[in-house]
């Protein structure tokens, strides 16, 4: 094309006067904030706009699920997925929580070992446990009044889950924060997809076909983040299953009193109240916590954890002690909204309750304050990691005890009371726990390589 037949370029004038105005606030951003903040604030922003878009299609899911099974069907879904993620930890061994720890200051010949480590350990673990599982398969029908149905959809999404969350430990550990978000966002859709294609070909819906369209959308995230995510020519030593299981199962071990901390409510509701109840309350505290779940870890702890590994943890620990009021009070509105509209949306057969609303709401909040002081102090290495286990340990008694006198005297309200008592016991004794240790956490823990040994075997 000539000079003489050519288009005329675009001029886009003088700047706007809207530009200018805004150069000062950039520049003051830029000289009060890291470029270390300034990236972790900008992965977030994009973090929370894919997840909270994705986030559309799984609250369309829940809603939609309640709708079609009823109270009486709905309860198992809670059900299942607590039981799934007790299972799916012990799948793991803290094989994930050592990528937090470990990755971000690896090079690439220690990411090989870390995270073939990880997946072999982590493998002989479900292959030991899935063969257990089976020789007892025929025993668990009742037990803990949970049909063996829901035992085997259990089975079927911790084997799932554990993928999806080792894959993506594997991405977190090395940044790859975008990559996080997109494939997180795929999966929503593509769990959205098949929920709805189900119940359009069948014309109903059941607590089966929905883990169907969850576990196949887990299982499509665990494929692309291995594909996507340039693991390479993995590897495994003695140096790298010590590395990663010394630090991981301790962290598991935490993690799991913490599962058993949350989940113990939905258990005893499960077990003293009737079918319809757990259902009912499946829909407040479930199907909330769930959203709070995506939210804190997909989006908050994704950058969060392995941006603060080699930061000085109590200074972080204090920072956060000034936004807790802040904290509870922005939590609580959000989850109250997300309740009122939840709830309204899932019919008739969920009663509006604003005393469920409101403690519920309560209940996140209070989860809110133990889940980020608990991952601050986490991130510390061996030593934070046993020392989450303490107030974790000494609270769980008396929250499970109060649990079961509050279930048993006022059923729903008296659970969900209980939710809130047993959250602020636990965030006490942690804050009791960080405050008796800090000298003893005052050095900063630094990144451990991974020593690689002549036994290293190579995985294909």
């Amino acid at each position: 094309m000539t000079a003489a037949n050519a288009l005329p370029r675009f001029d886009p004038g003088p700047p706007r006067p809207t530009a200018g105005a805004l150069d000062p606030v950039r520049r003051l951003l830029e000289r009060r904030l890291s470029a270390r903040l300034r990236e972790l604030l900008r992965a977030m922003a994009i973090l929370f706009a894919y997840n909270r878009i994705g986030a559309v299609f799984t609250v369309a899911v829940g809603i939609l699920a309640a709708r079609w099974m009823g109270p009486l069907e709905y309860g198992k879904v809670g059900l299942v997925a607590q039981i799934a993620s007790i299972v799916s930890l012990v799948l793991l061994a803290g094989a994930h929580a050592s990528m937090y720890r470990f990755l971000p200051g690896a090079v690439a010949s220690e990411r090989a070992v870390l995270q073939g480590s990880a997946l072999a350990g982590s493998g002989l673990v479900t292959l030991a446990l899935g063969t257990v599982y089976l020789a007892l398969r025929a025993r668990m029908d009742g037990l803990l009044h949970v049909p063996l149905l829901a035992w085997d959809l259990a089975a079927a999404l911790s084997l799932s889950l554990a993928a999806t969350t080792l894959t993506e430990s594997f991405l977190r550990g090395r940044l790859k924060f975008t990559l996080i978000a997109r494939l997180r966002f795929a999966s929503a859709l593509a769990f959205f997809a098949s929920f709805m294609l189900l119940f359009a070909g069948l014309r109903r819906m059941s607590v089966g076909l929905y883990f169907g369209g969850l576990v196949g959308s887990q299982l499509l995230f665990a494929v692309l983040a291995s594909a996507a995510g340039g693991l390479g020519r993995l590897r495994t030593s003695r140096a790298g299953l010590r590395q990663v299981f010394g630090f991981g199962l301790l962290n598991t071990s935490s993690a799991l009193l913490l599962v058993f901390f949350g989940s113990s409510d939905l258990l005893i509701v499960n077990y003293l109240l009737p079918a319809r109840d757990l259902g009912v309350y499946n829909i407040y505290q479930g199907s909330i916590r769930g959203q709070f779940a995506t939210l804190f870890f997909e989006v908050f702890c994704v950058v969060f954890m392995p941006t603060i590994a080699s930061m000085d943890k109590l200074d972080v620990h204090r920072r956060f002690q000034r936004t807790i009021p802040l904290l509870i009070a922005g939590v609580s509105v959000a989850a109250a909204g997300l309740l009122v509209v939840g709830v309204g949306l899932a019919g008739a057969r969920y009663p509006l309750d604003l005393r469920y609303v409101a403690l519920a709401a309560a209940g996140v909040a209070t989860t809110a304050v133990f889940q980020i002081s608990s991952a601050i102090l986490s991130m510390e290495g061996v030593r934070g990691a046993r020392l989450c286990l303490l107030p974790i340990a000494a609270a769980l008694p008396i929250s499970a005890g109060l649990q079961l006198w509050l279930t048993r005297r006022m059923g729903i309200t008296g659970a969900m009371l209980g939710v809130v008592a047993g959250n602020l016991v636990l965030a006490a004794f942690l804050e009791a726990t960080i405050r008796l240790s800090r000298r003893w956490l005052g050095a900063d823990a630094r990144p451990v390589a991974v020593a690689e040994s002549e036994s290293e075997g190579a995985m294909p």
